[in-house]
């Protein structure tokens, strides 16, 4: 997939509901590799990955004690954790501390002796090939480095952009519905007032989430004119969507019983996926933030959803 994609952000947005809903671990890396577009779009060149078929994914994670630094010589030392699509994808931006601040490096990371899969020991996104990735020894050239030193952190790109993660929670909490109303289905449980009642309202509230995403996309991509708002907006759609997820895990788990805790049960499997995926960083931080834009405003409440 190339760069014209960012163009189309109700289409993205739309998409990236669509593989979620299919399989979450595959939604990850596309999630990955859209964003990594969007930083070489802005920071570099996107031809290089025009048509080319080059998978990118962006790892900023850094090891708890071996962080990723840059010396003057371009050579890289240290270890990003929770990297997703280990041995899938081929070129990563990878966030790196240099002596003036942040860098955004573009690195080849097919090399399989520098990967860690065994770090990996989380109960959800088993296929996500996520894991551990050392880069002592790797030096790139000069046209790897993408903009300018704090370059990664300019909004509404950074935070901005959580709306993407907000459209794949809302794909996984639609691929966890259907699996939990296939399985009521068999067993013929589904048209018991019960059942009806605990998911046919996460049902409609995960659709209605839906424009909502679609809208924050829009407002994101066309360079707002009150960046703040538009942030605050994407985390407003991170955090419902996550809300929605927590609530259909509870039910489904209500509704299905305890054999979607078995190990191989296809419902239990989603559940764990995406009570994984929805661990994203900093929950508290992004919430104050959109509080903050969204209640200490002299302007209506209505007018922060418009641009």
């Amino acid at each position: 997939m190339g760069a014209e994609i960012l163009a189309r952000p109700k289409v993205l947005s739309r998409s990236l509901v669509q593989v979620a809903e299919i399989d979450l671990s595959l939604a990850r890396l596309y999630e990955g590799h859209v964003n990594g577009l969007a930083l070489v779009t802005m920071h570099g060149d996107a031809s290089l990955f025009h048509d080319s078929g080059s998978i990118l994914g962006v790892w900023g994670a850094d090891h708890l004690t071996r962080g990723v630094t840059l010396k003057v010589d371009n050579n890289l030392k240290g270890t990003k954790r929770f990297c997703s699509g280990l041995g899938v994808i081929d070129t990563a931006v990878v966030t790196a501390k240099t002596a003036d601040g942040q860098r955004m490096v573009l690195v080849d990371v097919t090399d399989s002796d520098r990967q860690d899969l065994t770090t990996w020991n989380m109960a959800g996104m088993q296929t996500s090939r996520s894991g551990d990735f050392t880069f002592d020894g790797l030096t790139v050239d000069e046209g790897a480095l993408l903009g300018a030193p704090g370059a990664f952190a300019i909004e509404p790109h950074l935070v901005g952009g959580v709306w993407r993660i907000a459209a794949v929670q809302a794909g996984g909490t639609l691929g966890l519905l259907n699996a939990a109303i296939a399985a009521l289905h068999t067993r013929g449980h589904l048209e018991a007032e019960p059942q009806i009642a605990r998911l046919a309202p996460l049902v409609a509230r995960a659709l209605a989430s839906l424009p909502y995403i679609a809208r924050t996309a829009r407002m994101v991509s066309r360079a707002p004119k009150d960046t703040e708002a538009a942030v605050a907006q994407s985390i407003a759609a991170r955090l419902l969507t996550e809300e929605i997820a927590q609530n259909a895990i509870t039910a489904v788990e209500q509704s299905v019983g305890l054999a979607m805790f078995d190990v191989d049960h296809p419902v239990g499997r989603r559940a764990r996926d995406l009570a994984a995926y929805l661990r994203q960083v900093a929950r508290d931080a992004l919430l104050q933030r959109m509080g903050r834009t969204f209640l200490i405003s002299d302007r209506p409440l209505s007018d922060l959803i418009y641009d």
